[in-house]
């Protein structure tokens, strides 16, 4: 999200010296920046913090920066980097999370994800997505989406921030890699575990083994590998070959088509739990204001 538009004209002005035009790129691209930066540290004070050293070093290095796709890029990298070194620094001082990571479950185990449709019972998860009781319909569906927000909040850092470009932003995953800097195998695992810790936070304990026969558990064991390949078959991240082949297994397989429903279901009420604000934490032009003084230190 850009609050104002820029152009080549604009970057090349600010890699000559022309503040103005620098401030100008701090005021469009900075409400994107404190959104994200948000999502990822769960902190508004911490990802003010992360925004303003980001843009302080961004006018450092604009020499680098020599077209809008390099800009973008470059400025989502070394957010992500600056939200990771603040992470690790509070964990070093021994800073309390931001979120109770124990909510989730206690929501699941509280009757408050209802079960929902056959898939969702077959998949062993409190139905995330789908009707409800009319008479407290939208409330529920707001816990819900609460619930599976403070999962994604509660996955490990780059777990939760490849969910948060990929599920949330709808980033393709070819991009997300490029952001996270990683190879897009490593992108591939990270989203999997990521979206089945979000899963195993909102399935009441027990629940999926009591579901489970003994000819199913020998089943899934079989096709273990298979079922990472499913998540990232629902998730859109894998070509059509491997598509087919997945397809075709799913017709003779009822044990990954569990993994399905399962799968289906949960990178659905992750979708659906993405913040609906777009508003930045605060004005960009009070971005600029906070960063201006520094550029000269």
């Amino acid at each position: 999200m850009r609050s104002v538009p820029i152009d080549q004209g604009l970057i090349d002005r600010a890699i000559d010296g022309d503040k103005e035009a620098f401030a100008i790129l701090v005021r469009a691209t900075g409400s994107r920046s404190l959104i994200v930066a948000e999502r990822i540290l769960r902190s508004p004070d911490d990802a003010v913090s992360a925004a303003r050293k980001l843009f302080v070093l961004a006018y450092r290095n604009l020499k680098k920066l020599k077209d809008l796709g390099v800009l973008e890029l470059w400025l989502m990298q070394n957010l992500v980097r600056l939200c990771g070194e603040s992470l690790k620094d509070a964990a070093k001082k021994g800073v309390a999370l931001p979120v109770e990571c124990d909510s989730p479950r206690n929501l699941a185990e509280a009757g408050l994800l209802d079960t929902v449709g056959a898939a969702d019972d077959a998949a062993g998860l409190p139905g995330t997505v789908g009707a409800v009781d009319s008479t407290s319909s939208a409330s529920r569906a707001e816990a819900r989406r609460g619930a599976v927000k403070k999962a994604v909040d509660c996955l490990p850092f780059l777990e939760r921030t490849a969910v948060i470009f990929r599920d949330w932003d709808g980033i393709s995953y070819l991009e997300v890699a490029e952001i996270l800097r990683v190879k897009q195998d490593d992108l591939r695992k990270l989203l999997v575990r990521g979206r089945k810790h979000v899963a195993d936070m909102l399935t009441p304990s027990g629940q999926a083994d009591r579901e489970v026969d003994k000819k199913a558990a020998q089943r899934r064991r079989e096709c273990e590998k298979t079922h990472d390949r499913i998540w990232l078959f629902v998730g859109g991240e894998i070509g059509p070959v491997e598509q087919a082949g997945i397809i075709t297994h799913l017709g003779q397989c009822p044990a990954c088509k569990d993994v399905l429903g399962r799968a289906s279901t949960v990178l659905e009420a992750i979708r659906d739990a993405a913040p609906l604000e777009d508003k930045p934490l605060i004005a960009p032009e009070m971005l600029w204001k906070e960063v201006e003084p520094l550029l000269a230190k």
